[in-house]
């Protein structure tokens, strides 16, 4: 098969199908690579379409055998945003993601890519996909969610929040967050002085993990 139009995030094949790329927020204005329209390409499709009846998944180039998603993600076009994708498929993205950050490609070039918990008035970026970064200095919990603080304060300092429901296999791990520096990735909410939902183990990544690739 070939690619018919790129209409990023959504790619459209020769045969009629819509592909919305898994895992990735396109930038706000981002253009595909030139010369995409008419490539051969390979299907990785995940096993549920969208809300809107569309494939979802990553497209790989024939000629390459290179993901369109983690080439987007290396040229700064687009955060990885961790939904569906196995393990490795985010391996991949978040490789790329660091090398872009690294060499300061697209995205990373830019003032306030990645914005430190205690920002001011953090809440008015409230609608945006962005990435927080700070000290989680305590873990709440009830019987219905978790959350990390990063500050002494919710009503004024970020948070993220966790759904026990959303943490089966995984949530155990929070508790040991107080103390660590982690990077908080969504769409950040107007709640108290801002907050982000984890429904994936791959929103928060621990400092170590976001380090530089050498």
């Amino acid at each position: 098969m070939r690619i018919a139009t790129a209409r990023l995030p959504v790619v459209t094949l020769d045969d009629g199908r819509a592909v919305r790329l898994a895992d990735v927020r396109v930038v706000e204005g981002a253009e595909p690579p030139v010369g995409l329209d008419g490539r051969e390409a390979l299907l990785r499709p995940l096993p549920e379409l969208d809300r809107y009846g569309r494939t979802v998944g990553d497209i790989v180039l024939k000629d390459t055998t290179a993901s369109l998603s983690a080439s987007l993600v290396a040229r700064g076009l687009a955060f990885v945003d961790p939904v569906a994708m196995s393990e490795q498929c985010l391996s991949v993205l978040f490789a790329a993601e660091r090398r872009a950050e690294a060499e300061s490609r697209g995205l990373w070039a830019q003032a306030g890519t990645v914005v430190p918990a205690g920002t001011p008035n953090l809440v008015d970026q409230a609608g945006r996909y962005v990435i927080v970064d700070g000290t989680v200095e305590s873990v709440g919990e009830t019987k219905r969610t978790i959350y990390l603080n990063f500050g002494g304060d919710y009503r004024t300092d970020f948070t993220a929040l966790v759904r026990r429901n959303d943490a089966r296999g995984w949530g155990d791990g929070l508790t040991a967050l107080k103390g660590a520096r982690v990077r908080i990735r969504g769409v950040l909410e107007a709640w108290n002085g801002g907050l982000i939902r984890i429904e994936h183990p791959a929103q928060i990544e621990r400092a170590e993990a976001f380090a530089p690739l050498r």
